[in-house]
């Protein structure tokens, strides 16, 4: 009998942190979730730079930047990949670029900016519910 009680004692002190109010308020499950999609897209666009893709780097970039480099002249994935393909991209011509996250250093609404392991800094977007890389952000 004491061991099922102690066991019942143990179960129910193992319990009360979660049913005492310790998880995380929405907000902070959204910034949690918005930091992770951040640094994934951040993985993504690194990955497409070690292997000089244009076409998945294109795919890391904020709808909206990329439909502006169409112009209204041509398709902005098109116009894309002809502004930063093979020989133009200049982080493509970088021997070995670190682009991977130090530290994601301003998050406010859709808006980010995180510090990168060789010192820049690079800007992200939320776009249609999902984070990219903004090449384009408006100076404050």
């Amino acid at each position: 009998m004491r061991r099922v009680a102690l066991l019942l004692a143990l179960c129910l002190i193992a319990a009360v942190p979660a049913a005492c109010g310790e998880s995380d308020s929405p907000a902070e499950q959204r910034e949690a979730s918005d930091r992770e999609q951040i640094e994934a897209v951040a993985e993504r666009f690194a990955a497409a730079v070690a292997a000089r893709d244009a076409r998945a780097f294109c795919a890391t970039l904020a709808p909206n930047d990329v439909e502006r480099l169409g112009k209204g002249e041509s398709d902005g994935s098109q116009r894309c990949l002809v502004v930063w393909g093979e020989g133009r991209n200049p982080l493509f011509e970088a021997k070995d670029p670190d682009l991977s996250i130090e530290e994601i250093t301003e998050l406010r609404g859709t808006t980010a900016t995180a510090t990168l392991a060789n010192g820049g800094e690079l800007a992200f977007l939320e776009e249609g519910g999902a984070w990219h890389v903004h090449l384009a952000p408006a100076k404050e």
